[in-house]
């Protein structure tokens, strides 16, 4: 159900917004990351649409409980201001998406905390896998590859249960330095948009930097947080793991083996499969230049 109407009164602690729809007044709940990723908006006098999910009862309070928002306004003698649109935020990812040239869906895998604790203890990155795109889709080359960390070089006995490896795997690995020099040629021969599944591997990437005593790779890597994007796209509050995702999109393994190749791959396909239904549902989205 849609309701639209005149934002009242905004309640943070609550994340619940008092509006006025077909002159009643309704309390509508917003889960905490619809709330904080559009709270600046949701000012009092302000116009709110929203897709209502379900109603329910509250501490004897009747709440609608918010699926998404769709549109935020501000009102104007002149012109209405849009300050939010879900549909023009849609179309700007689909044209980004339609438009990212060469692609390098890429996946780390990484070493893990003892069982007991260790305060000096520092995750590393101990596999890679990458798959490079064309602009046209077409794949240009594939790596898969343990890399031997340079703190901890013996891997504890957490990671070798989770990810399935062997001390012998990681020693015959490369030197990060020579994963870093073959990482930092492509980036600078084909500028690609490196896809990854979440914010980890980001974050493994800057982290290992600075492990090593080398400088972030230039020019700048353009990520692409497909986890983000996806999420925003369906309007979902929760991260999704790389496996029920690929599911969501067509039969596949009943579990991960977390082989960075592996991952990259379907990474790749969970793109490829998002995009097709993006571009079916909004066909003149994906023309936009």
């Amino acid at each position: 159900m849609l309701v639209y109407g005149k934002i009242l009164h905004t309640e943070e602690r609550t994340r619940i917004l008092d509006i006025v729809f077909r002159n009643k007044r309704m309390k509508c709940y917003l889960q905490r990351a619809q709330f904080n990723r559009l709270q600046e908006f949701l000012h009092p006098g302000n116009f709110v649409v929203l897709s209502i999910k379900k109603s329910e009862r509250k501490r004897g309070v009747r709440r609608h409980v918010a699926e998404s928002v769709k549109r935020i306004v501000r009102p104007s003698p002149r012109r209405p201001l849009v300050l939010y649109s879900e549909t023009d935020i849609r179309t700007e990812m689909v044209r980004f998406l339609n438009n990212l040239g060469k692609k390098l869906f890429l996946d780390l895998e990484m070493s893990m905390h003892p069982y007991h604790k260790d305060k000096d203890f520092k995750q590393e990155i101990i596999q890679a896998g990458y798959v490079l795109v064309s602009a046209d889709g077409e794949v240009m080359e594939t790596f898969r590859g343990f890399i031997r960390p340079t703190r901890h070089k013996k891997i504890t006995k957490r990671t070798r249960k989770f990810l399935g490896v062997t001390q012998e795997e990681i020693d015959a690995g490369l030197p990060y330095a020579d994963f870093y020099e073959r990482l930092k040629k492509l980036v600078r021969s084909h500028r690609p948009a490196v896809i990854v599944w979440g914010k980890n591997d980001i974050l493994a990437l800057r982290e290992s930097y600075t492990i090593n005593r080398l400088p972030p790779i230039r020019p700048r890597i353009r990520f692409v947080n497909l986890l983000e994007l996806y999420k925003t796209f369906y309007g979902l509050k929760d991260d999704v793991g790389l496996l029920t995702a690929y599911n969501n999109h067509g039969e596949g393994p009943n579990d991960q083996r977390h082989d960075a190749l592996d991952d990259a791959l379907m990474t790749k396909t969970i793109y490829e499969r998002f995009l097709e239904e993006i571009n079916a549902l909004h066909p003149h989205f994906s023309k936009i230049d």
